[in-house]
């Protein structure tokens, strides 16, 4: 048997660890986090880096570049267009005709 001084510290050790345990179990329903939502539609969540030997990912970046300088011109836009129609044919990939008519 226990003395009675050791019998309080040890069920007073318990304690403080089952308070421990409730206290870090409920640390993540004291702060639920929302995944953060874009302000607009066209805005960019983030853009991936161009491979190093990739060029028809850098023309496209040209392209684009070029088409952002002067929105109004026709023959950049209608390169471009043509250059993304192009590439759905020779990948088969039908995301790049909706960027051409973007």
């Amino acid at each position: 048997m226990k003395p009675p001084l050791a019998a309080a510290k040890h069920i007073l050790s318990q304690a403080w660890g089952i308070t421990l345990c409730l206290a870090t179990l409920a640390l993540p329903l004291s702060a639920p986090a929302a995944p953060r939502t874009p302000s607009a539609d066209a805005e960019v969540l983030e853009r991936l880096p161009l491979r190093p030997g990739d060029t028809t990912a850098r023309k496209f970046l040209q392209l684009r570049q070029a088409l952002a300088k002067t929105p109004a011109d026709a023959s950049v836009a209608n390169t471009l267009a043509q250059a993304y129609f192009d590439q759905a044919m020779a990948k088969g990939d039908p995301r790049y005709i909706g960027y051409a008519e973007a």
